[in-house]
């Protein structure tokens, strides 16, 4: 992979550590990678696992400022021009790398982001989205998971222009499906603004109808879903955690005695295992920020070391493939397509 992937030290519940040695593994099973460690340098030292000698791929670049995952984003704008998320994010829109990372205060990071890389002309807020799979459907794009958490009907549109881009250059369909997400499939049901949307989106894109949540797994019909920040993110985390309660029920059910447990456990994950692994959030890693100038992913808080170096590498290959150009391309044409037709 031949990308540089600029990544905050000091972001999520177990930094450095995770950051660290999930870089550290990254570029070790990747030696075309580089990575620029960003955050206060002592710790970053302090956190290289023994045994684990740091790549010369690996760069660390100090910033001594941290940020809680708690602060307010706007004071962060205001306050923290040294902290790893400032300067992480000024080396990408400087050039020095292709992507950058955190597991971070996502509101922080959006708002830092908006700040430094600017939002692509025409689009009014960005949008947070990860691709999620579906039966019978291997890459369906849902967003915002959180970066707009309030969203007014033509918000939501530049949210279907994003994720109709977005779903275009990993899918390479020329119309993907544009739905939104609601409390009924009649056009009568949800809020006046995602009413409002839907006329929107039904001028100008291939649009599919409203969607109720109990069918963004079984059949969606779509390759795009848009909903607002507070919703996405609050289903998205909702459907992580029942998944992972579903599988722990099945395997507690499976191997209540430890003598069974060896056994059954490999019987488990061989017939349930792949099935579940569906929507394992470590294996995806990064939901990428929507709407900006530059590469941007987010992790989970909670990211573990598989988490984060997936997230990693999922930019890595995103910033290989040139997508951001790509998407930025395609939206821009359909931008201006519709402003022709206005």
């Amino acid at each position: 992979m031949y990308a540089t992937v600029i990544v905050d030290a000091m972001g999520g519940d177990h930094f450095p550590a995770v950051p660290v040695e999930a870089s550290i593994h990254a570029c070790r099973e990747n030696r075309l990678l580089r990575v620029i460690l960003v955050g206060r340098e002592r710790d970053i030292r302090n956190a290289i696992p023994n045994g684990l000698p740091l790549p010369r791929n690996i760069e660390i670049v100090h910033a001594p400022e941290h940020i809680a995952m708690d602060e307010s984003p706007s004071a962060v704008v205001r306050k923290k021009s040294r902290s790893s998320l400032h300067v992480g994010l000024k080396l990408l829109a400087d050039g020095k790398g292709d992507a950058f990372f955190t597991a971070g205060n996502t509101g922080a990071t959006v708002a830092v982001a908006y700040f430094i890389s600017g939002a692509i002309k025409g689009i009014s807020r960005p949008a947070l989205t990860v691709v999620f799979p579906a039966l019978g459907q291997q890459k369906v794009v849902l967003l915002d998971l959180g970066a707009t958490m309030e969203a007014k009907a033509e918000t939501l549109f530049h949210f279907a222009l994003l994720g109709e881009a977005f779903s275009h250059c990993i899918t390479g369909m020329d119309k993907p499906c544009v739905k939104i997400l609601s409390v009924g499939e009649e056009m009568t049901k949800g809020k006046p603004s995602v009413i409002e949307a839907a006329e929107l989106v039904k001028s100008h894109l291939n649009y599919g109808g409203f969607i109720e949540g109990n069918q963004l797994f079984k059949n969606p019909e779509a390759e795009v879903v848009i909903t607002d920040g507070f919703t996405g993110n609050v289903s998205l985390k909702v459907i992580e955690g029942l998944s992972e309660t579903i599988y722990d029920l099945i395997r507690a059910k499976i191997a209540p005695h430890q003598y069974w447990m060896k056994m059954s456990g490999f019987f488990f994950k061989t017939f349930f295992g792949s099935a579940f692994q569906r929507f394992d959030y470590t294996r995806y890693g990064s939901a990428i920020l929507l709407g900006i100038n530059h590469l941007v992913g987010i992790g989970h808080g909670r990211s573990n070391v598989r988490a984060f170096k997936t997230g990693i590498l999922t930019l890595a290959r995103y910033a290989e493939e040139d997508l951001q150009s790509r998407f930025k391309i395609r939206l821009e044409r359909r931008l201006a397509k519709i402003d022709r037709q206005r």
